[in-house]
C-alpha cells in the first residue's frame, strides 16, 4: 500500500500469508520523487524470493548494493538480526537519508551514500557472508560483476 502526502510517499509492506508464518509489517518513508515499485505486489514478490534464496540468514554479516530507500535493506536487517550487520550502499543522497530513516529500528543496519562500481564493489562486499544488488536498469556491468 502506498500513498503520497506534501511531497512524502509513505508504502507498507506486510510479509507472511499462512498461519503457520509470523506476519511481518514493514513501513517506509520515501521522497515522492524517489523511486518505488510500481506494481503493488513486486515488493512482496521480490522480497519473498530473496528471503527463499537466502534461508537462514540470522547473525551473519550481509551487504545491500543499490539499496535505494531500503525495500530490501528492512526485511534484511529484520532477517539477520542484531547478532549480525547489514551494509547498505547507495548513491541517491535522498533515497540514503530515506534509507536510514526506514533502518532507524534496526541499529545493526547502516545506510551509506557511496557511488557504486567495479573499482570499489569488492572493497564494499568483502567482509559480507552474502551480497544482494539490485542495480538500476542499466544493470551491474560486466567489470563489476
Amino acid at each position: 500500500r502506498v500513498s503520497v502526502q506534501a511531497g512524502q510517499m509513505q508504502a507498507h509492506l506486510q510479509l507472511g500469508q499462512s498461519d503457520s508464518q509470523q506476519q511481518k509489517n514493514y513501513r517506509y518513508a520515501l521522497d515522492a520523487a524517489g523511486f518505488w515499485q510500481v506494481h503493488r505486489e513486486a515488493p512482496r514478490t521480490l522480497i519473498m524470493a530473496v528471503q527463499d534464496f537466502l534461508g537462514d540468514i540470522s547473525g551473519v554479516r550481509g551487504a545491500d548494493l543499490y539499496a535505494g530507500a531500503g525495500l530490501f535493506s528492512q526485511p534484511l536487517a529484520d532477517f539477520i538480526g542484531p547478532r549480525g550487520s547489514l551494509s547498505t550502499y547507495e548513491g541517491s543522497r535522498e533515497a540514503v537519508k530515506a534509507a536510514q530513516k526506514n533502518l532507524a529500528a534496526f541499529p545493526w543496519a547502516k545506510a551509506q551514500e557511496v557511488r557504486i562500481g567495479a573499482r570499489n564493489i569488492q572493497k564494499l562486499t568483502a567482509q559480507a557472508d552474502f551480497v544482494l544488488a539490485d542495480p538500476p536498469r542499466a544493470g551491474l556491468g560486466v567489470a563489476a560483476a
